[in-house]
């Protein structure tokens, strides 16, 4: 129980893991493996280079884990939480292209550039864009 106390007042202030860091993690334990799968095939000096760089990225996680300046780190966070939601959403988009390929075609508004997804009625169409209101025409 004291440890544990110590440990509390210790991380007080101070940034600890949050999803980028997880992140970083992650990618460090890929790195990683990586490292001592390639380490039994090549020279030494490429698993050296990669080790370093290994090394490096585990610096950095403890950096950002035990560091007291969280606006710099939430702002760290922040720009990696919007990175990683667009890429889902590019995922998710593709994902349904896929489930809806026989029922539906995806079109971009030329206004704003949001994904559109719309009835397969074959011939020209004229779609509304619902977040900005533009109406274009669409060939289907």
């Amino acid at each position: 129980m004291r440890f544990r106390n110590r440990l509390i007042s210790f991380m007080y202030g101070r940034n600890g893991f949050d999803r980028f860091g997880r992140f970083l993690f992650v990618i460090y334990l890929i790195l990683f493996v990586v490292q001592s799968i390639i380490s039994l095939f090549v020279k030494p000096i490429v698993s050296f280079i990669l080790s370093s760089c290994i090394m490096l990225l585990a610096f950095y996680i403890f950096f950002r884990a035990l560091s007291r300046n969280l606006v710099k780190r939430q702002a760290e966070n922040y720009r990696y939480m919007k990175f990683a939601s667009k890429v889902k959403a590019f995922f998710s988009v593709q994902k349904a292209k896929i489930r809806d390929r026989k029922t539906h075609v995806y079109k971009k508004c030329p206004r704003c550039k949001a994904v559109l997804r719309l009835k397969k009625i074959k011939g020209s169409h004229r779609a509304a864009c619902p977040r900005c209101g533009n109406s274009f025409d669409v060939k289907v």
